[in-house]
């Protein structure tokens, strides 16, 4: 996962139960590495961030494996 939130602050990505954490960069960037099974399917997330001043915002994000040509 890729992305851009509060900077400095730290990112949660939740993912039925296993959580990944990392810290965002000054400019508000983040890299979180998520390995997925390789079955079909949609896997939801829950990312949390948490910025230095305490301020923090969850949101949720569907990923989906989906290896049948169109």
């Amino acid at each position: 996962l890729v992305g851009s939130t509060y900077p400095c602050g730290i990112l949660t990505a939740n993912q039925s139960g296993m959580a990944l954490t990392t810290t965002v960069d000054a400019q508000g960037q983040f890299t979180v590495p998520i390995t997925l099974p390789m079955a079909e399917g949609t896997y939801p997330f829950t990312l949390t961030i948490q910025s230095r001043d305490g301020r923090s915002r969850t949101g949720h994000l569907d990923v989906i494996v989906d290896k049948t040509a169109p």
